[in-house]
């Protein structure tokens, strides 16, 4: 199982001489952030594709409290474009801070 994250910034900080805004999403991939970016779909399109290296059979997604039904089942079917051959699970998490959790078998 490999996991990744989608969250935020809390405050301005410099990753990898990149500088980071408070406000940005950053995407997390096995507990380290990967990317950092202005749109949820560029993060989770980029971190998707880094745990999904290896294949994956079924994604689970975890929204958190912050998330809306309907955007989750809209990231449901981006993460099902990316791993087309996967069985992609939406399940309400309920988490703080994190926008959505994402493991793949």
């Amino acid at each position: 199982v490999r996991t990744a994250q989608l969250t935020y910034a809390a405050r301005d900080s410099e990753f990898d001489g990149q500088q980071i805004r408070k406000g940005q999403l950053l995407g997390l991939v096995e507990g380290k952030v990967t990317c950092v970016g202005q749109t949820a779909d560029e993060v989770i399109t980029e971190i998707i594709t880094r745990v999904s290296e290896n294949g994956g059979d079924v994604v689970n997604i975890y929204y958190g409290e912050d998330v809306n039904e309907k955007e989750a089942t809209r990231v449901s079917e981006l993460v099902q474009s990316l791993m087309p051959d996967a069985e992609v699970i939406l399940l309400y998490g309920g988490q703080p801070v994190y926008h959505y959790i994402f493991s793949v078998e």
